[in-house]
């Protein structure tokens, strides 16, 4: 036990307040990110336009991740910072609300695209900060506890959430449901921020370094740290490149409703609810090292359903396989992520990661846009499937040929002492 931690004593009330602010954001997304493709599609958006959506969240990430990480180390308070970038971007849904009051127009979509971009400004440079925070008020043995519990609360809330803005949307016509929910989403915003700020504790970000590229070769010249970025550039590329694919797969091809893209969501949801309490036994048992090669290896399995072209059941059954083993990639990656960022340049390496991941999430949708106009959907997907793969694949090889953590790792096998 490290009891000189300075925040050992606030950890069970900060383990409750983050599973809270989790249940929070999980309601305040699940009200927008779920029906944000069905409306753009109802609105008349085109291929490009919902691959836009997909790829400017990761494009955010680029342009103000790093140059976030150089401003967020330098301001007094990191904690009420990011608090202040959340609610901007909790902001936002109020301006979806007005689109989809505005009168039928060929810009309402791209007015919903600017407004989805420039809404993850704030929350790329916000969520790296949450990432620094958390590392910094979490010893490294109770950190896989804190991410279970909320994933956990982030999962059950999810489906409460979804089956009631189905309920709101299924039963307006055309469009008319979506302001109802997009205000909603406002207000559960703001709760997600009062939460955020009760969390105890203002660790400070380390301090930017002044030479950027000197820090990035000493932080590229750690070897897992280097070995996990470049495992999880083809996996992330093949995750995002199916998305825009599987949205246009469900509204045009499967002809899905709204009641069915809520029975999608609710059910990933509900699966990521129960899988999420055995995934973080099975991390706490092996380490995060040794579990994300597993859970990448089969949320690949999730595109090579969409292939079989199922129809409804099949989307069905591919959210049940995503929401089952994506509770397990999205706890490792982050775990992991904290493992191979040194202590000394935690921000700065968290940022550098995810600004190269982000890359390959920006280029991957655009991808998919371009084969559509040569290849059928459904055998497409057969190409993200492969790339995920190949990434689990390469998580897998750094567990054989990389050394253990040397930074703040978790090792699971000193609790069974």
């Amino acid at each position: 036990m490290t009891s000189d931690h300075p925040y050992a004593d606030q950890e069970s009330a900060n383990i409750r307040t983050n599973t809270f602010n989790g249940g929070a954001q999980a309601i305040a997304l699940n009200l927008v990110n779920p029906f944000l493709g069905i409306d753009l599609v109802r609105l008349g958006a085109t291929n490009f336009e919902l691959s836009l959506v997909i790829a400017l969240p990761p494009l955010a990430v680029i342009t103000s991740t790093l140059l976030g990480a150089h401003w967020i180390a330098r301001v007094k308070s990191p904690h009420r910072t990011a608090a202040l970038l959340y609610a901007i971007a909790r902001i936002f849904p109020l301006g979806l609300l007005v689109v989809n009051l505005l009168s039928p127009s060929p810009w309402q979509p791209l007015l919903m695209v600017i407004l989805i971009g420039a809404m993850n400004i704030p929350i790329a440079v916000a969520n790296l900060t949450w990432q620094a925070i958390i590392s910094a008020l979490f010893r490294p043995q109770i950190r896989n506890r804190a991410v279970t519990l909320r994933t956990v609360a982030t999962s059950a809330l999810g489906i409460v959430t979804l089956l009631g803005a189905a309920l709101i949307v299924g039963q307006s016509p055309g469009v008319s449901g979506y302001p109802w929910i997009f205000g909603a989403a406002f207000l559960a915003g703001m709760v997600e921020v009062w939460w955020f700020l009760r969390l105890r504790g203002d660790p400070p970000v380390q301090t930017a370094p002044p030479h950027l590229l000197q820090a990035a070769r000493r932080v590229w010249a750690l070897r897992d740290f280097r070995r996990y970025t470049l495992a999880s550039i083809p996996f992330y590329f093949g995750w995002q490149m199916a998305q825009p694919l599987f949205v246009r797969y469900q509204v045009s091809d499967a002809h899905a409703t709204n009641a069915w893209i809520a029975i999608f969501s609710a059910t990933n949801a509900l699966c990521s609810a129960a899988m999420s309490p055995l995934w973080g036994r099975f991390g706490h048992r092996v380490g995060p090292r040794y579990a994300l090669p597993l859970a990448t290896s089969l949320l690949s399995l999730v595109p090579v359903v969409y292939a079989l072209n199922l129809g409804l059941h099949g989307i069905l059954l591919s959210n049940i396989v995503g929401g089952a083993f994506g509770a397990g990639v999205n706890m490792f990656l982050l775990l992991r992520l904290m493992e191979v960022a040194p202590e000394h340049d935690r921000i700065f390496a968290i940022g550098m990661a995810n600004t190269l991941i982000a890359t390959a999430s920006v280029l991957g949708p655009f991808v998919s846009v371009v084969l559509v106009h040569y290849v059928p959907i459904p055998s497409i997907f057969w190409i993200p499937a492969g790339l995920r793969l190949v990434g689990a694949i390469a998580f897998f090889a750094t567990v054989y040929v990389g050394i253990k953590p040397r930074h703040d790792a978790f090792d699971s096998r000193s609790l069974g002492r």
